[in-house]
């Protein structure tokens, strides 16, 4: 005859040694993209993300889409475009370039086009701390 007793102090024993090793499996985090990328952002919908990489000699944004590990590069120039932020609706990326040979905030449609300037620094101001963040309705700008 099997103790009741002895069962429950077993399967008790089993719960506890499988919580520990649980417990045990902490998961550390880290930089999904890789060291060499500074700034990501993710879509509205959660399955891309889009973030400057340098990999081409000048920063460049790349949208990697998660679930299909689809990976491609959006802008192609020159200059260092860096610092994406996608529109609300998910069909747009906001980025800063120094294209215009100073920071200036680009938009790109990701249907393909040309990106399109959207600020004008005439003063010439310093414009390393420029940052493009989207409300609801438009794009705010500011620095960090």
């Amino acid at each position: 005859m099997i103790s009741f007793q002895n069962t429950a102090s077993r399967i008790i024993a089993s719960l506890f040694i499988l919580a520990k090793s649980i417990a045990a499996q902490t998961v550390e985090p880290r930089k999904l993209i890789g060291t060499i990328n500074e700034e990501s952002s993710w879509s509205p919908d959660g399955k891309t993300i889009a973030f400057d990489s340098i990999r081409s000699g000048k920063l460049n944004i790349c949208p990697w889409r998660i679930d299909t590990c689809e990976l491609k590069r959006i802008t192609t120039t020159e200059a260092n475009d860096f610092t994406p932020e996608w529109s609300p609706a998910g069909k747009e990326i906001a980025f800063v370039s120094d294209r215009t040979g100073h920071n200036e905030i680009f938009i790109i449609d990701l249907n393909g086009g040309m990106p399109r300037q959207v600020t004008k620094n005439k003063l010439g101001r310093d414009s390393s701390a420029l940052v493009a963040r989207w409300s609801a309705n438009y794009l705010l700008l500011g620095a960090r």
